[in-house]
């Protein structure tokens, strides 16, 4: 796996909050606090409703991560004097990811029985994290225009899947949040191949690059596909949604994206 990747059965929504490389969440613990009522059909088998409380829980733990994840970006594109159209949707994301988060920890609150939450998240200081343009551009393509473009087609799939019209409509909801924030990354690169330099645009590409790498690892099985009533792909499903993502999603956008710049891009020789 590629550094800054986090495996793509290890994250389950959204922009992940990685540290070191490696994709952070809250603990979760039993606490009020973070759930919205909802009131999804609770199957009666015990084994069930505890899997589906545990799994539901940790959706919701990637989706209040998120919440820190865009809390970051906002601090970042001030950093690298960003438009303030982008400022201003990355703090609407950042309340999106609320809003999923407290949908999500009321779907692992029913199924468990009793309220759900998250406990106190690490957000440590990061003296040594990078914040230059290329820098940026490279984590945002890995966070957002991967993994936030994936993590909207796996939602839809999901929401297609899922069988409970509560759990329906929460992922439908998600989805549709998921989706405008992928857009949203994707304008910040394009920005930033405008604003940057040749450093920028390799950057870019080589996060494109290591993507298709790293997307392309790992075995699949059906193990978990008795879950997807209730809004839960398995795995086979989850890589089957995640390859055809990149294949017809990710890549030909980075393609045509890197080919705008390559194209508008002054000739090595050029003479003023």
């Amino acid at each position: 796996m590629e550094q800054g990747f986090a495996p793509a059965d290890t994250v389950e929504a959204g922009r992940p909050y990685m540290v070191a490389g490696i994709a952070r969440t809250a603990p979760v613990a039993m606490l009020d606090g973070w759930k919205d009522a909802t009131t999804p059909r609770v199957p009666a088998e015990p084994t069930l409703r505890g899997e589906l409380a545990a799994r539901w829980a940790r959706i919701a733990a990637f989706e209040h991560a998120s919440v820190a994840s865009f809390a970051r970006f906002t601090l970042d594109l001030l950093a690298v004097g960003a438009p303030a159209e982008l400022v201003v949707a990355a703090q609407k994301a950042g309340g999106d990811e609320v809003r999923h988060a407290r949908l999500c920890f009321g779907l692992a609150s029913a199924f468990e029985g009793r309220p759900v939450g998250p406990g106190a998240l690490r957000v440590p200081d990061e003296p040594g994290r990078k914040t230059d343009l290329a820098s940026l551009t490279a984590a945002t393509v890995r966070e957002g225009c991967v993994a936030e473009t994936l993590a909207a087609l796996e939602i839809a799939a999901a929401a297609e899947a899922a069988r409970d019209p509560v759990v329906r409509d929460v992922l439908q909801r998600i989805a549709a949040d998921e989706a405008t924030h992928s857009e949203l990354a994707w304008r910040f690169v394009r920005w930033a191949l405008g604003a940057g330099g040749p450093e920028v645009r390799a950057a870019a590409a080589g996060a494109f690059g290591d993507a298709e790498r790293a997307w392309s690892m790992g075995v699949a099985s059906d193990d978990e596909a008795a879950l997807e009533p209730w809004g839960i792909l398995g795995s086979a499903a989850r890589r089957r949604v995640q390859a055809q993502g990149l294949a017809d999603v990710v890549l030909p956008a980075a393609r045509l994206l890197l080919g705008e710049v390559e194209k508008a891009a002054p000739e090595p020789n050029a003479r003023a």
